[in-house]
């Protein structure tokens, strides 16, 4: 009868010092699952803040072309330095590190060369490209890349080609390219504007000149600089 009494005693005492270590048990589980979910909730609310402040973007921009012309049958042609300008948007396709970018813009096109001249081509063109952009750090700098077509539409010439009498008359209006972009941007101020630097290459699918004996391929590189305002 003792021996029970004891092993009683004992397992009331053991249930009365679990039953006060309980409370305060519980009350660390409470607090540590508030702070997760503290952390998640703001985690999430910090994305979906992020996400919003990025879901369009405004991106003005400039540059430098230097452009020629794959022309046949085959001239010496040489280069010719010119600029670029446009109006883009970025807008997000909600999918991480990807987004669309579309515009409009004015960029001179055409050759310099000794064979048969310089010829300047001017164009509004209307680029559509994918972009895919990995951030270095949060908040910090990013590099993009882009890829995709950009409508032509010539809208005025400057012929000096050796008393050939061309103008715009003697081209397509309208040129279909593939464009393709790499670059960087960085942030000027803490949730400003951003600041943009890349380089381009483009070249023309389809035949500019309307002489079915000759054909006339616009092909440039491009460099540029530009901010971005997010909206």
């Amino acid at each position: 009868m003792k021996t029970n009494e004891v092993v009683r005693k004992l397992t009331l005492a053991g249930w009365m010092v679990a039953c006060s270590f309980w409370p305060a048990l519980g009350m660390a589980g409470d607090t540590a699952t508030e702070r997760s979910s503290s952390d998640s909730l703001g985690l999430i609310t910090s994305v979906t803040d992020h996400e919003a402040r990025q879901a369009f973007a405004l991106i003005v921009r400039g540059g430098f072309n230097l452009s020629n012309a794959s022309i046949g049958p085959e001239v010496d042609q040489k280069p010719r330095p010119g600029f670029n300008a446009a109006l883009l948007g970025d807008v997000s396709l909600g999918v991480p590190l990807f987004s669309l970018i579309i515009g409009s813009g004015f960029e001179t096109r055409g050759v310099a060369g000794d064979d048969e001249g310089a010829f300047r081509l001017n164009y509004i063109t209307f680029p559509v490209m994918f972009s895919f952009h990995q951030p270095f750090a949060p908040g910090g700098p990013l590099l993009f890349i882009n890829l995709g077509t950009e409508s032509a539409f010539l809208v005025s010439s400057d012929p000096q080609i050796n008393d050939v009498a061309l103008d715009a008359d003697n081209f397509e209006n309208y040129d279909l390219g593939m464009r393709t972009e790499v670059g960087a941007g960085f942030p000027v101020i803490p949730n400003g504007p951003s600041a943009h630097v890349g380089a381009g290459y483009s070249y023309s699918l389809t035949d500019a000149n309307k002489d079915e004996d000759d054909t006339w391929y616009n092909h440039a590189l491009h460099l540029f600089l530009g901010l971005e305002f997010g909206i």
